[in-house]
């Protein structure tokens, strides 16, 4: 399936989506050009919002949907070098997809908070790994988480691709983004039960591009 398919079986099944079709085939391939250039994709958000970015990560660090095969240099490789144990890694271990959570290494998170600012925490991780490669993926519900902000503004700086996953108003950290999906909601867990299936879409997009 193309990724145009993908987001019209999303609508389908939530018709309230239609709007946002073209930005989710724009985040699609954002998130393309990232992996294949050899990119990270990282996310940023709190509460249910960190959550859902642990979600994304859970899915595109090993298969989603379908089997992925490591490549054949890898999986000759360690045969080469561990024989029986070798095979036995190449037949259960996945290809993944680079990604992670900002702030989620909780001893520089408790640190960093302590002894600087809690609000700067996504923006110093990202700092230090970042680079224009890369995408961020920010979910706010509100659109105007301040640490949410921090980070995007330094993703832009650096010159990474920046989304906003968010509701109805895009808040202040639309300013710093390359695309913004603003589902039609404005209530917190309306805005999140959304975001869900839009995820879902283009983890499954993407892996089924990929693998």
């Amino acid at each position: 399936m193309t990724i145009q398919e993908h987001v019209q079986s999303l609508v389908e099944r939530y018709p309230v989506l239609e709007v946002n079709q073209s930005q989710i085939e724009e985040t699609y391939h954002l998130f393309m050009k990232t992996i294949q250039s050899g990119g990270t994709i990282y996310m940023c958000g709190n509460g249910g919002s960190y959550s859902d970015g642990q979600h994304i990560v859970g899915e595109l660090l090993k298969s989603f949907d379908k089997k992925r095969e490591l490549n054949s240099r890898i999986t000759e490789k360690l045969v080469s070098e561990y024989a029986e144990e070798g095979r036995y890694l190449a037949d259960h271990l996945e290809a993944g997809i680079d990604s992670m959570v900002l702030g989620s290494q909780d001893a520089f998170a408790y640190a960093f908070s302590n002894d600087v600012d809690a609000n700067l925490v996504f923006a110093q991780d990202l700092l230090t790994r970042g680079t224009e490669k890369d995408t961020l993926l920010c979910l706010s519900s509100s659109g105007n988480s301040k640490n949410v902000k921090y980070a995007a503004m330094i993703g832009k700086m650096i010159g990474m691709n920046i989304i906003l996953l968010s509701g109805q108003q895009q808040g202040t950290i639309g300013e710093y983004t390359n695309c913004n999906i603003l589902v039609p909601e404005t209530e917190t867990y309306k805005i999140q039960e959304l975001h869900l299936p839009i995820y879902h879409c283009l983890c499954l997009a993407v892996e089924e591009s990929l693998f």
